[in-house]
């Protein structure tokens, strides 16, 4: 009978050769190409929405103030003192 031998390599392959590298950085870059500017637009998106809500809570506490004092303020700096929380 003959025995089945399993010759070891004498060179080890693991690891990834220079090319394999190249061109995992160049679809990484791609992709970030692609990617940025779809970030731009919704961080744009993301500021608009808050100033609306910025200038609708403005809107809102110039109501209150004229429901309170029957006239809007002259100045949005100025605060009454006896405004309730």
């Amino acid at each position: 009978m003959t025995r089945n031998t399993v010759r070891l390599p004498t060179q080890s392959n693991s690891g990834a050769t220079l090319v394999e590298l190249v061109v995992v950085v160049a679809i990484i870059g791609i992709l970030a190409a692609v990617a940025i500017p779809v970030l731009n637009v919704h961080v744009k998106n993301a500021r608009l929405s808050e100033a609306v809500a910025n200038l609708q809570g403005i809107v809102e506490s110039e109501q209150a103030y004229f429901v309170r004092f029957n006239q809007y303020t002259t100045d949005l700096g100025f605060c009454p003192p006896n405004l309730p929380p």
